[in-house]
């Protein structure tokens, strides 16, 4: 057993090594960096539980490197498995206590069944490759070549690797470990939220929820569309939770609040309807888990109706503010509910007097009227008089905590009256009457609902602070999503549209499954990656969005690109891309074209991140038909790009594609001489292949997904590889509501991530993202050996 541990440790840094010597971008540093990681996983072997989960989301580099096989992910991986192979072999332990010791191991059903699908993976791998006829290795690969097998065969591989090793951490001590992967999760999930806000704030608006802009943060992989972004938020948000109810100290708690805003507004500007009815289903499963897992497990039900009539009475409140006072008057409002559920908690504090009510309301008013003297008098006043008072109640709170004795209730209560008639002066400037009625009414009530919960022998509002901090949390995505439905014009037509989607969705299904030809076919999987390169051969009703290809002579290499044959529009265009300095001014664009026929070809320098253009510099190429290589200069008036603010900044990229339907072109000596006079392109030539470009197709994506996880395995790997992933699932998701790990804290967390990860999958092929395909099979994995049981209750941090 030691010499396959040396043996695996040492294969590991190998693999590693050479993957980073052929990184695109600074190989030496890549190698340098990968052997200090190595380094770091041997000397803290907890500490890649936090660090692969948090980079996930934000280290795929392909827009820079153009690598397609390979992504830095697997670097991370490798490096993982090499430092901690390397500390089970030498037998490296850490000083722990017993009681944080455990016996972890997987059942003999688990363990046939990985075993069975990992082989099975294995003979999905052949058979795909077999498709290809060969193996023709590549260290970019593409979608038409047997690396594109490689690709996705690697997402199980890389977490079965980590698997021992995962066991080992829970064995020697299960509360840093379970600490360790959640606190990893959701930075992960923060990564991947920050990068979409990023996105919105510098290619459309914060609020602008009625363009048809849709957030791909740093997924690369949805260059060719897909629900990358979608699959990878629904595995993540429940983690969210667990950061809410585990922080420990006010930053934390700041920290984990934060956290759960910016990942509500990630969800909601996906604009996925997936991911919508994902998340009450996740989150739903967590609520009634969690609920079991608590002393008074008979109310959980009871709790859970309670939950459900307080959420509409919220959103019914949270509409009535916001359909005049738009989203100004929803945030003063949901700050106002927010101090409202913390002042009005029963627990601990007297009881309110009708005379401390009476001054309480006497102090609210008179500081209301001062403030909208005051608001009337200064630019921007109803806000500035706002954030005072917003202010002056969350700094009485945190220094003198909730009210227990006669002066601090009169004073919290009338902070609070206060602020309640702050948020009506704000829906007011912004919307007049018509919102100053409708704030008026929806505070009136909270601040009737404070006083009667907290009047009550039992308080509807949750006792323990984080508890309500989650809450405020719940609370602050159903405003978001009050806002976004509401005010939305976009999600409002993709809602209207959902009948003629499912039913495209459903000839797309149709159409893919036909291309399973023959027993075999159907029972063993054409193989993994070879959805696309069959959908190009056999496109069904002559749609083709493109494609590219590498070809070799004595004069070097050229790329041969190929326009969609169906008439196309700016959206439709298939784009080979590369990323360039944003630089507003004139670029010269200077290339070898030929084509056989007639061609235009279209050239564009834009502010984009990955599927939409913001302004661009754009010139047509047009090509004399020959077989002889024309040398083209032309320019390309870019003046209007801009970088955008210094907390936004924009990407842009440099693409070419056929202006006309059902041509090519072959291309070579690519350069783009920017304003400040140097090239702004890399590997121009193509003599490093695909290296530093990338395909995008941003409106048409059905060639590259089934769309579909059940379809998706079934057609890579059959009923027998759909029904091994099946058993899979159910036995790890047996385990954590049902089985013997149901009782341990992180059970309802992994069972609510891989529940939302299902569903969002119901209607997209999520397995055909690497990245995120290896973090769901890496959870997977985490609960086949979660430990049995309760343990003592885990520390806050790591």
């Amino acid at each position: 057993m030691r010499a396959v541990t040396a043996a695996a440790a040492a294969a590991c840094a190998v693999a590693g090594l050479v993957l980073a010597g052929h990184y695109p971008i600074a190989p030496a540093v890549a190698v340098a960096a990968f052997l200090g990681w190595v380094a770091l996983c041997w000397r803290w072997p907890f500490a890649w539980l936090t660090v692969i989960p948090a980079l996930l989301p934000i280290c795929g580099l392909a827009t820079w490197t153009g690598w397609f096989a390979f992504e830095e992910l697997d670097l991370l991986v490798l490096g993982a498995a090499a430092g901690g192979y390397a500390r089970l072999f030498f037998g490296s332990g850490l000083e722990t206590s017993r009681a944080a010791m455990l016996e972890v191991r997987a059942s003999p059903l688990s363990v046939f069944l990985v075993l069975l699908f990992a082989a099975w993976c294995g003979l999905s791998l052949y058979r795909g490759i077999a498709v290809f006829g060969s193996l023709a290795f590549d260290w970019i690969g593409n979608y038409e070549s047997a690396m594109n097998s490689v690709r996705l065969f690697k997402s199980f591989v890389g977490a079965l690797l980590l698997w021992p090793i995962v066991r080992s951490m829970f064995e020697l001590d299960h509360r840093r470990a379970q600490s360790s992967l959640a606190l990893g999760v959701a930075l992960g999930l923060g990564g991947a939220s920050l990068a979409a806000l990023w996105e919105r704030a510098a290619f459309t608006d914060v609020l602008n929820f009625s363009s048809d802009y849709r957030t791909t943060a740093l997924f690369w992989e949805m260059h060719v569309g897909g629900a990358a972004l979608d699959g990878f938020l629904a595995l993540t948000v429940p983690f969210a939770v667990w950061e809410i109810r585990r922080a420990a100290g006010p930053l934390r708690v700041a920290a984990a609040l934060l956290l759960s805003a910016v990942a509500a507004y990630a969800c909601l500007t996906t604009f996925s309807r997936g991911l919508y009815v994902a998340l009450p289903a996740s989150l739903g499963l967590l609520w009634l888990l969690m609920s079991r897992q608590r002393p008074a497990a008979g109310g959980a039900l009871l709790r859970t109706g309670k939950g459900v009539v307080l959420a509409t009475i919220v959103a019914a409140a949270f509409y009535l503010v916001f359909r005049f006072g738009g989203y100004r008057a929803l945030m003063a409002f949901v700050a106002t509910l927010g101090m409202a559920m913390h002042i009005a908690s029963t627990a601990g504090t007297p009881r309110v007097g009708a005379l401390e009510l009476l001054t309480s309301l006497v102090i609210g008013l008179l500081l209301g009227g001062l403030g909208a003297f005051i608001a009337a008098l200064i630019p921007k006043g109803p806000y500035v008089v706002f954030a005072a008072a917003f202010v002056c109640n969350a700094g009485n709170y945190l220094l003198n905590g909730p009210p227990v004795d006669s002066k601090r209730t009169i004073l919290c209560w009338g902070l609070l009256m206060w602020l309640a008639v702050a948020a009506t002066l704000v829906a007011s400037h912004w919307g007049g009457p018509e919102a100053l009625r409708d704030s008026a009414l929806a505070t009136t009530f909270l601040i009737v609902a404070a006083v009667v919960n907290r009047l009550a022998r039992k308080s509807w509002i949750p006792q323990g602070e984080r508890s309500r901090l989650a809450w405020l949390g719940i609370s602050a995505l159903m405003a978001a999503g009050v806002g976004i439905f509401a005010g939305g014009a976009y999600m409002g037509d993709r809602f209207s549209a959902s009948s003629e989607d499912l039913e495209a969705r459903m000839r797309h299904w149709s159409n893919g499954t036909a291309m399973l030809r023959g027993t075999s076919e159907w029972w063993l999987g054409k193989g993994f990656g070879t959805f696309p390169v069959s959908y190009f051969f056999g496109v069904p009703d002559g749609v083709f969005p493109g494609s590219f290809s590498l070809h070799q002579t004595e004069d070097g290499r050229y790329l041969s690109l190929a326009g969609p044959r169906y008439p196309t529009s700016w959206g439709d265009l298939f784009r080979v891309s590369q990323r360039v300095p944003t630089l507003p001014g004139i670029y010269t664009a200077m290339l070898d074209i030929r084509s056989v026929n007639h061609v235009q070809v279209h050239l564009e320098v834009c502010e984009q991140h990955l599927l939409y253009n913001g302004a661009c510099g754009t010139a047509l190429v047009f090509v004399r038909g020959g077989s002889q290589w024309q040398r083209v200069s032309i320019q390309l008036d870019a003046r209007a790009l801009s970088r955008g603010p210094w907390y936004a900044p924009r990407l842009s990229l440099f693409s070419m594609a056929i202006g006309g339907s059902g041509q090519s072109v072959d291309i070579r000596e690519v350069a783009l001489i920017g304003p400040d006079g140097s090239n702004g392109l890399v590997n121009g030539d193509f003599g490093r292949g695909m290296e530093r470009w990338i395909p995008i197709s941003e409106k048409y994506h059905l060639p590259w997904h089934i769309k579909s996880l059940v379809l998706d395995l079934l057609f890579d790997q059959g009923i027998i590889g759909l029904a091994l992933f099946v058993c899979l699932g159910l036995t790890a998701l047996g385990r954590l509501v049902w089985g013997d790990a149901r009782s341990y804290p992180l059970a309802p967390f992994l069972a609510a991530a891989l529940t939302g990860f299902m569903v969002v999958g119901a209607f997209d092929s999520l397995l055909d993202v690497p990245r995120v395909a290896f973090l769901f099979y890496l959870l997977i994995l985490v609960s086949l050996i979660l430990p049995s049981g309760r343990p003592p209750a885990p520390v806050a941090s790591v």
